[in-house]
């Protein structure tokens, strides 16, 4: 498992804003990511990493349209807050 456990102690928190909005669109985390990321223009295909038969339908059924109101809040939570997590992670794997 690439991230670890001192990386995700610290994003983990930073996130419940981000699994608040999914449950507003009554889907779950990892489809409201994906619906997330297909809301750029110019992106029309994901991969996610998928373990089983259940997880490939998941990542199927539950994409939806995200508010441009909903979208800016994530860009402007990673602007933020998560930016500078993953600027610490990319340190510490370069040492």
């Amino acid at each position: 498992f690439r991230l670890k456990e001192k990386f995700l102690r610290k994003v983990i928190p930073e996130l419940d804003e981000v699994w608040k909005m999914a449950a507003t669109y009554n889907i779950p985390p990892a489809a409201f990511n994906l619906s997330f990321i297909l809301s750029f223009t110019g992106i029309s295909t994901v991969i996610p990493g998928i373990k089983n038969t259940a997880q490939a339908t998941a990542n199927t059924e539950d994409i939806k349209a995200i508010s441009q109101k909903d979208k800016k809040a994530i860009i402007d939570l990673y602007e933020t807050k998560l930016r500078h997590l993953l600027d610490d992670l990319e340190r510490d794997e370069t040492k």
